[in-house]
């Protein structure tokens, strides 16, 4: 890979990181000379195009990699994302897209509408092959696979299931009175976008997968040689655990049985009070967790590190900073940690990575 030369020990360590064997570093920093020299794309003036002009974001892409090393187990990706949990578009939101600054790096995201006012009256939710995003999104990871030829990755974007995609297509607050209120609905509806979410992952994942059938999952920077799922739920920051085991641990259970290899994107210290369902999955294999403040580098989230290491689960954490790493690895090992460093020169991510990586 162009951008990746070591790509093929990356995925050895990738696939060692999934069966909990083994440390895996993702170490990323400024490259002190670029892989090639030319200006930076172009801003489309109009917001809604810096989503969603093809060109623009596969050339965007391609700059960043230009500049960006990539080491230990970090790999160039086309963030072709529009907005977590562009499946919303798909199904009939509409998107606000003023919060775009072009940059594509956590900042920037998509407000969906919601488009199901009543329930009791709304039809089932259905797939639609004719919707604008779902072809305007086609179109750009059909560009993305043409240009990189091998040079770089076009991963499955963050579609979202479960009840975070109930939540934008109904809106957050009526959701949390139709769980009262409608239970049989919101089952009714949580089936459907189960099997929403597979009709579109399917086709995604027959366009990005490589010659071995493996792929790489948007945001997560994971490889894996099979079907990816990043599951999640945030909405469960604001429901309890009676509730989590009704209304969200069946369809994750289901989503990953699904596939070959599932990780739980664990979102905020409000979400901690569900782990213990989660681990009940057998087929769940890792857990990433956002803390949403204090880094995920902290002893104070040491706690919940011993649970999912002692279930026998990867960890993945991002954000770390360097001092962090010798306690992370005095306490738990490398086997099953997936770290995830920003440096700030190449100089000093190759200083982590020939401390660390053995």
């Amino acid at each position: 890979m162009f951008y990746k030369p070591d790509w093929e020990e990356a995925k050895a360590r990738l696939l060692a990181w999934w069966r909990g064997e083994g440390l895996s570093l993702c170490v990323y920093a400024p490259r002190e000379q670029p892989l090639w020299d030319g200006p930076r794309p172009a801003l489309p003036a109009d917001p809604r195009d810096r989503w969603l002009d093809a060109e623009f974001r596969v050339q965007s892409a391609e700059y960043k990699f230009a500049h960006t090393f990539y080491g230990g187990d970090a790999f160039p990706d086309a963030n072709l994302y529009l907005g977590p949990g562009c499946m919303a578009l798909y199904l009939g939101c509409d998107g606000d897209f003023s919060a775009c600054t072009g940059e594509f790096e956590g900042t920037d995201t998509i407000w969906f509408r919601p488009f199901i006012a009543d329930p009791d009256s709304a039809g089932p939710i259905g797939f639609d092959e004719h919707n604008y995003y779902w072809g305007r999104h086609l179109e750009m990871i059909r560009l993305a696979l043409d240009r990189a030829a091998g040079r770089f990755r076009v991963s499955i974007p963050v579609l979202v299931n479960n009840l975070d995609m109930l939540a934008y297509v109904r809106g957050s607050t009526a959701l949390l009175s139709d769980l009262v209120e409608r239970p049989a609905w919101v089952h009714r509806a949580q089936r459907q976008i189960l099997e929403l979410y597979f009709r579109y992952y399917d086709r995604i994942y027959d366009l990005v997968k490589d010659a071995g059938g493996g792929c790489s999952q948007n945001g997560f920077q994971v490889w894996a040689l099979g079907r990816i799922t990043r599951a999640g739920c945030d909405h469960a920051a604001m429901i309890s655990p009676r509730m989590f085991r009704e209304f969200v641990l069946p369809y994750v259970a289901e989503e990953c049985e699904r596939v070959d290899y599932a990780l739980f994107h664990l979102d905020g210290p409000e979400c901690i009070r569900h782990v213990d369902a989660l681990l009940e999955i057998p087929s769940l294999r890792a857990i990433q967790w956002s803390p949403k403040g204090e880094g995920c580098g902290s002893s104070r989230w040491y706690p919940l590190y011993d649970k999912i290491r002692a279930a026998g689960r990867s960890l993945q954490l991002r954000g770390v900073r360097v001092a962090e790493i010798e306690p992370l690895l005095k306490r738990y090992g490398p086997n099953g940690m997936q770290l995830w460093i920003t440096a700030g020169s190449e100089s000093e991510a190759r200083e982590v990575l020939h401390e660390y990586c053995k």
